[in-house]
């Protein structure tokens, strides 16, 4: 959650590439961009549903990527229906303050 992804878009805001690094995770899983959640928060209350965010990102906040799927035994062993998975992560926003890698 700290950095560019370009040289200019912070991480958090680099929505395509949240989504690329999501599909390719989750290969195995067919995952889909409509398979991916991308919300931001302030540790409480989520604040935007959409990436990038409604409203402005703070120190502190968060960004939480949820990626659900589903799923359906390959062997119909057992009458088991296909059942939702969700995978989700959260990063806290680092912006506003130097990083000093020595």
């Amino acid at each position: 959650a700290a950095g560019s992804a370009d040289g200019w878009t912070p991480y958090y805001l680099d929505c395509d590439g949240i989504r690329e690094t999501a599909r390719r995770t989750g290969i195995l899983a067919n995952i889909q961009d409509e398979n991916i959640a991308i919300t931001y928060d302030d540790g409480v209350n989520t604040y935007s549903t959409t990436c990038p965010p409604s409203d402005d990102v703070h120190l502190a906040d968060r960004i939480v990527i949820s990626v659900t799927t589903y799923y359906e035994p390959f062997l119909p062993l057992v009458n088991l229906p296909a059942f939702p998975i969700t995978s989700e992560t959260a990063r806290t926003i680092i912006k506003d303050v130097e990083i000093d890698g020595n």
